[in-house]
C-alpha cells in the first residue's frame, strides 16, 4: 500500500457544463482526445501515487471505467468538495494531495516530489498556489488563512492567491477538513508550506 495518495473529487454536477446528473465531466475528451482526468492519473502513475476518486452511484460510465482501470473510489453526493474528500479518509496515506480531475498547469519533475518532501519535513500541509482576478470563484489563500469562494473583495496589496493542488498529513486532513465543512468561516492554516504553480487553467470552464 502506498503512502501517497491522490485523492480526485469527481462527485460533482458539472453544474456550470450544464450537465446531467448521470454525465461525467471527466470523461470529455481533452485537446488530445483523451478523457480529461487521464492527465491527473498519469501524474500519479509517473510518480507512484495511489488514486482514490471520489465519485457518485449515478455516474455510470464513470465508475465503470475506474472499475476498468482497477482504480479505488468511494461514493458521496457531490454537495461538498469538503465532504467528498472526508468520504476518502479511510484510503489516506502518511501523505496526500488534492488533485482536481479538470485541470491542467506546467511542472517539472521536481513539483510533486517537493510537496511530498515539504510535509515529511514538518509542514502539516502544502497549497500550490497561482495568481488569479476573480477570487470569487476560487479556494484562496491569504496570510495563512484559507477563503472558499469568498464574498470578501482582495486588493493586489492582500497577495491573496487561489489554490491549485493541496497537500495535507494523515493526522492533519481531518483537522483540515472538517473545520472547512462546519464553518463557513475562513480557516487559519497550522503550519502550511506554499509553492507557486505556472500557467494554471481549468479546462472545464471553456464550455461554459
Amino acid at each position: 500500500m502506498s503512502k501517497y495518495k491522490a485523492i480526485i473529487p469527481c462527485a460533482g454536477f458539472g453544474t456550470r457544463m450544464r450537465m446531467l446528473p448521470h454525465e461525467a465531466k471527466e470523461l470529455i475528451p481533452d485537446e488530445n482526445g483523451n478523457p480529461t482526468i487521464e492527465w491527473s492519473l498519469n501524474i500519479c502513475k509517473k510518480y507512484d501515487i495511489e488514486p482514490i476518486i471520489v465519485t457518485r452511484p449515478e455516474k455510470g460510465e464513470f465508475n465503470t471505467y475506474l472499475d476498468d482501470k482497477k482504480i479505488k473510489y468511494v461514493f458521496d453526493e457531490g454537495k461538498s468538495v469538503g465532504v467528498s474528500l472526508l468520504k476518502s479518509k479511510q484510503y489516506w496515506g502518511e501523505y496526500n494531495i488534492i488533485l482536481l480531475p479538470d485541470t491542467r498547469f506546467d511542472y517539472d519533475d521536481k513539483f510533486f516530489i517537493n510537496i511530498f518532501k515539504s510535509m515529511k519535513a514538518g509542514n502539516d500541509s502544502m497549497f500550490a498556489l497561482f495568481d488569479v482576478t476573480d477570487h470569487h470563484n476560487w479556494g484562496i489563500i491569504c496570510d495563512n488563512t484559507f477563503y472558499e469562494k469568498p464574498k470578501r473583495t482582495f486588493t493586489e496589496d492582500d497577495n491573496a492567491f487561489a489554490w491549485g493542488v493541496i497537500g495535507f498529513t494523515k493526522e492533519y486532513g481531518e483537522t483540515l477538513l472538517n473545520s472547512y465543512n462546519l464553518t463557513s468561516e475562513p480557516l487559519v492554516l497550522s503550519n502550511p508550506g506554499y509553492m507557486f504553480i505556472e500557467n494554471f487553467r481549468d479546462i472545464s470552464r471553456k464550455y461554459i
